[in-house]
């Protein structure tokens, strides 16, 4: 989905320093970045904004609820919305996630990520497509 012709990512991070690093990437690639540190500033922000059409988030995370949990919401709230979970530690396996969502694995490159996004949100609220 878009906003004023920019794709809109959620990117939720809590060390500050790789959100700002993400966002400031993001932004150049042409996406409308919206940030929270946790899944209760995410959950706001997705019911603030349905122009979102894909969450990033970090799995381990402080707050009610990890990034697998948040996951399984937004999948639950908008199954419009891509879902893709990072980590540093191991990857979640495929049953604890929610269907349709993707891992990638820290550190990530970010231009993968960028590409992967576009391509990701050029399919539309189709999560099982790719």
């Amino acid at each position: 989905m878009e906003f004023c012709g920019r794709p809109a990512v959620l990117l939720v991070e809590d060390e500050f320093l790789v959100l700002l690093a993400a966002r400031d990437f993001l932004a150049e690639a042409g996406f409308l970045v919206l940030d929270a540190e946790n899944a209760d500033g995410a959950l706001a922000l997705l019911d603030d904004h349905p122009e979102t059409g894909l969450v990033f988030t970090d799995i381990n995370m402080p707050g009610s609820m990890d990034g697998v949990g948040l996951a399984h919401v937004v999948s639950r709230r908008r199954p419009d919305v891509h879902v893709v979970l990072t980590s540093g530690r191991a990857a979640p396996a495929a049953a604890d996630m929610p269907l349709g969502a993707r891992f990638v694995e820290k550190p990530y490159g970010m231009g993968d990520i960028s590409e992967m996004f576009k391509t990701l949100l050029a399919s539309g609220g189709d999560r099982l497509l790719l």
